[in-house]
């Protein structure tokens, strides 16, 4: 089971027969009707820490209860979560979990699934049985040092850059706000990450009109970047099709300066005007 907010790397798993776990409208999980379906029949569990297009912080724990009481392993993908809001593996009492180094400023190209001693996943294919027999082959030294260095400073520095970006965040927020725009984010959510939908005007208008003024926002998630159809997520959050296709995610990380907010706050009316005016022609 899956839930329906899931990034494409698990979501995935629904064409391989994976069920659904339901979102409110805020876009986190419903832990009751959660309850309800996990039962001796579910083998693993799937909810992601943090959900890389609102920043919704999910109920992964009162999930993990269901899942644990009915034998089923518990995965939490927390990619979007590390470096942003506290993260412990052994605390978690996660099955597995996985994470990556470009969200960090590690490189990109390495990851890591972390498996708790008992669980044992199936290979992925035949060889030496590196990684646990997961995964055989020779690893890049230099992608998980970095990773590792990467990650390193990204734990010690959690607190002030939480701070920092929160205070970012709200700002983009308002600035959302200021010109008509609805949040698809809540306010307790991870601070990195803005969603909000601007009627009257196409979100890929408007993340043009915004490019052209040098800065960068994204429609849905990054890793369907070119693909035009509206946000998964937000479908699954209630939003309607022309809700979901005027919806634009502002994701704010390590190089993002005051600077570059002040830039969206100067050019985002002008951008949305335009757009709007254009739109209604």
């Amino acid at each position: 089971m899956v839930s329906a907010v899931e990034h494409p790397a698990v979501a995935g798993a629904q064409e391989r027969g994976a069920e659904v776990l339901p979102v409110d409208r805020d876009g986190i999980v419903d832990v009751g009707a959660a309850v309800a379906a996990i039962d001796e029949s579910v083998a693993l569990v799937s909810v992601m820490w943090v959900n890389n297009e609102t920043g919704a912080v999910q109920p992964v724990e009162k999930v993990r209860r269901a899942a644990v009481r009915c034998g089923a392993w518990m995965h939490s993908d927390a990619v979007q979560a590390l470096g942003h809001v506290p993260v412990d593996f052994h605390a978690s009492s996660l099955d597995l979990m996985t994470l990556s180094a470009h969200k960090i400023g590690g490189p990109v190209g390495v990851g890591a699934l972390l498996a708790g001693r008992a669980i044992v996943p199936a290979a992925v294919g035949l060889g030496g049985g590196q990684e646990r027999g997961v995964r055989s082959g020779t690893n890049s030294v230099a992608l998980a040092a970095a990773f590792a260095r990467a990650a390193s400073l990204a734990v010690q520095e959690l607190d002030g850059e939480r701070d920092r970006l929160t205070v970012l965040r709200d700002r983009v927020a308002a600035a959302a706000l200021a010109v008509g725009g609805r949040l698809n984010s809540l306010p307790d959510g991870a601070p990195h990450i803005v969603n909000a939908t601007f009627d009257g005007i196409r979100a890929d208008d408007l993340l043009f009109l915004l490019d052209q003024r040098g800065v960068h926002a994204s429609v849905g998630s990054a890793c369907r970047a070119g693909v035009h159809q509206p946000s998964e997520v937000l479908l699954a959050m209630g939003r309607s099709v022309d809700e979901a296709s005027q919806s634009l995610r502002f994701s704010l990380g390590r190089t993002t300066t005051e600077a570059d907010i002040a830039r969206l706050e100067e050019v985002l009316p002008l951008a949305v005007e335009q757009g709007r005016s254009a739109f209604g022609a």
